[in-house]
């Protein structure tokens, strides 16, 4: 058993030299660095055999946790971690210790990829409740076996710093709830922790609003998008005059108080961006058309009524760039959509103009 898992380890080490060198000549210190460090873990414990996730899911997680890595690269990687050791556990290893993470989505996913590499698990889910009680599933997973008779459901929750309540959710059997409890417990702490992380690095400090950094990241995120999405771009009206007239500080309680009845109009899971001083990206997704232009109308009136500012009009005109169901995302193709509907906007102020960007 000892020879085997040296040998094992040796084939392991021989493996990740190669990928190690490949990344370094191919993609730079950082990514082959991370390679290292993914050896090292599994070195440390030996041949670890756990529940291994398919070549479908490991590729996956390594894309969203690799980005930087183009898919021949990936490839590469999971080759040579399959012919060293057949087993996930490596790669949920590699996951759970890098920090940056995109997305709410990926971090469930690497989670659930470290559950499922890890114990027996039957189903795995991330549901979030928000302060003003919306819910939201992040994510759903299922293992490769058959629910046991003597199943056990798991749940663990805790709030990040915007007051979201996040509940673990985990099926496995008797045998293991006391380890899966332990260990789902060490995987929610990680999500938030990488939650918080995304929080404090994409967010506006005026308005709460995402900031502009953002947006690229979510447009990568959601190219190729096949469900609909409704991408709105807001100016403010006459937001110049109250900074002009009456001072920047104003102009700060004007824009933290859009943002405010704004959030209002929005579900959870929607995404509002400060783009520029008084601008603002708003994304939606899995949205049709009639709701579009209810949103578009429930944003122009929320912003309009009462005023803001009783001596300065403050307005929105806003443009909406609407892309149907099974018509991939094309993030540039979608906001020069929604900034030519917001030019048309500006022509009239006050009001909104919905363009097809498909």
């Amino acid at each position: 058993m000892r020879a085997g898992k040296l040998a094992g380890g040796l084939i392991l080490a021989t493996g990740s030299l190669t990928i190690t060198i490949y990344l370094f000549v191919a993609k730079g210190i950082m990514t082959g660095m991370l390679v290292i460090i993914a050896s090292v873990l599994a070195l440390l414990g030996g041949i670890v055999i756990g529940k291994s996730l398919t070549t479908n899911k490991i590729a996956s997680l390594l894309q969203e946790e690799l980005p930087e890595v183009n898919e021949d690269g990936i490839a590469h990687i999971i080759e040579r971690f399959k012919r060293g050791i057949d087993s996930a556990k490596p790669l949920a290893d590699l996951a759970m210790h890098l920090e940056e993470v995109v997305d709410k989505e990926t971090a469930a996913r690497v989670g659930a990829a470290y559950l499922l590499a890890t114990l027996p698990i039957f189903e795995i889910s991330l549901e979030v409740i928000s302060p003003r009680g919306d819910k939201e599933v992040i994510s759903t997973v299922w293992g490769d076996r058959e629910k046991p008779q003597n199943s056990r459901r798991i749940v663990i929750q805790k709030k990040d710093s915007e007051g979201n309540i996040l509940i673990l959710s985990i099926t496995t059997d008797e045998e293991h709830a006391r380890e899966t409890t332990e260990i789902g417990m060490k995987v929610l702490e990680m999500i938030i922790r990488r939650w918080n992380n995304l929080i404090k690095m994409y967010t506006d400090p005026l308005t709460g609003a995402r900031n502009r950094g953002y947006l690229p990241v979510l447009m990568r995120r959601l190219r190729g998008h096949k469900e609909s999405i409704a991408v709105f771009m807001i100016d403010l009206d006459h937001f110049k005059e109250v900074n002009d007239t009456l001072g920047h500080d104003e102009g700060d309680k004007v824009l933290v108080e859009v943002v405010r009845r704004i959030k209002k109009v929005l579900r959870s899971g929607d995404e509002i961006i400060r783009y520029g001083g008084d601008e603002f990206v708003i994304v939606i997704k899995d949205v049709g058309l009639r709701t579009t232009y209810t949103i578009a109308d429930r944003i122009k009136t929320s912003i309009a009524n009462p005023p803001i500012v009783e001596t300065i009009p403050v307005t929105a005109s806003i443009g909406v760039a609407y892309k149907m169901k099974n018509i991939p995302f094309d993030p540039e193709k979608a906001l020069k959509t929604a900034d030519e509907a917001l030019y048309k906007s500006k022509e009239r102020r006050n009001t909104y103009y919905v363009f097809e960007a498909s």
